[in-house]
Parts: structure tokens; sequence; C-alpha cells
């Protein structure tokens, strides 16, 4: 799994990288459909690790301030229905996992493990989901984890849209005073702007190793992937 840190950091390594935001994400801002493509990006940033939805929503809300395309709130609603989708996705295929096959037969081995994770979701579901959300990689095996173990929907539901409005606000918000504050430098607010949502994420992936249930869902999805590749 890919880490919002790292990702981030990944955006001014590779080459052309920021390019792509000049020449695809930038001419689109003034575009109606500007919108739909951040719920697709966005969206798909929750069970796809690569599609860094943090670099379309940052610089596009650093415009809104900036030159005032995209309308803000649109951008927002959008950022904030992606996430959430999206994490439904990643929940959905968790449950989509027949639990008697992981309390079965070589999986059987798994179930101390399972137990941890149910657990600690039980605990805890609130404060992961919303935590992870800033992390790519671990929120997405934090969601397939929850689906795997049959978290309740009605549980999930109003956490993972809480995650989701929280980031959407953080990333727009982050961009958008950028914008504001750099004025006509719209590529100094928009580095600026990435590199303070990179360090947040620094600090909340320090912060989330100190709690179990994030080392549990890492550790099951892991072990469940490796356990189904083994099994005749």
């Amino acid at each position: 799994m890919v880490a919002g840190p790292v990702r981030l950091t990944a955006l001014f390594l590779i080459p052309g990288a920021m390019e792509i935001i000049n020449d695809i994400v930038m001419p689109m801002a003034r575009s109606p459909w500007i919108y739909l493509i951040v719920f697709l990006c966005v969206m798909g940033d929750g069970f796809i690790p690569p599609v860094p939805a943090e670099t379309v929503v940052v610089p596009l809300a650093a415009l809104a301030a900036a030159e005032s395309q995209p309308l803000l709130w649109p951008l927002m609603l959008a950022a904030a229905l992606g996430s959430v989708l999206g994490d439904h996705v990643a929940y959905g295929a968790g449950r989509m996992v027949d639990r008697q096959r992981l309390t079965s037969g070589y999986l059987r081995r798994l179930e101390p493990l399972i137990m941890k994770v149910e657990a600690g979701l039980e605990k805890r579901l609130g404060l992961t989901l919303v935590s992870m959300r800033y992390l790519p990689g671990l929120r997405i095996t934090t969601n397939l984890a929850a689906g795997m173990v049959d978290t309740s929907y009605w549980r999930f539901l109003p956490w993972c849209t809480v995650a989701g409005i929280c980031w959407a606000l953080f990333m727009t918000l982050a961009g958008y005073l950028a914008g504001h504050w750099f004025g006509e430098n719209t590529w100094i607010a928009i580095i600026v702007a990435l590199f303070f949502a990179m360090t947040v994420s620094l600090v909340l992936e320090w912060a989330v190793k100190l709690l179990p249930v994030q080392r549990c869902c890492k550790r099951f999805v892991r072990a469940v992937s490796r356990a189904s590749l083994r099994q005749p």
C-alpha cells in the first residue's frame, strides 16, 4: 500500500508530475465537468492507491481562491462524496469475502487476528476511520478489514461520512487559504498547500502507529491475501 507522505513526496520527484497538473488539471478548472472529474478521482483513491486525490483537490482549491474558479463549495462537495463512496467500495469488497472461509481450513490460523481486529474496531471505529482517511494505504486496509470482519454497516456509514467530510474540508481549505495568502503566485500556493498536507500526513502516520487496531488491520489484510494465494 502507498502511504500518504510517500505518495505526496513522489509528486515532486516523478518527472513531469507537476506538468500533468499544469497541462491537465489547471485548464479544466473552469469546465463544469471538473466537479465530476474530482468526484471520480477521489472515489478511485478509495481503492486504487496510486490515484492521487490530494494532488487534484488542493491545486483546484488554490485556483478557487486565486481566480474564483472552480467554485469552492461544489468542489468540497464533490471531494466529500467521492471520498465516502470510495470508502464504501473498499468496505463492500471486504464484505464480499466469505466469513466462514476466513475461519476454516488453512485460514483458520487467522482467527486470533480476526478477533483482535473485531475488538479494535468495536472499541475505536470512529477514531480509526477518521485518522486513517489521511493515509491512503492504511485507509484502504482498514476499510477492507472492517468489511471482512462484518463491521455493522450502520456503524460504518456515519463514521465513514464524517471522515470524508473532514478530509474534504481539510484539503480544500488548505489549498484555498494558500491560494488566498499567496495571491497571484498560484504555483507557490499549490506547493505550500501540498507540503502542508504532507506534513499533517506524516504526523498522523506517526500517531496512528500507537493504535493497535491499525497494526492488526494491516496484518490481517496482508495475511488473508497471502493465505488465499496458498490455498489450493
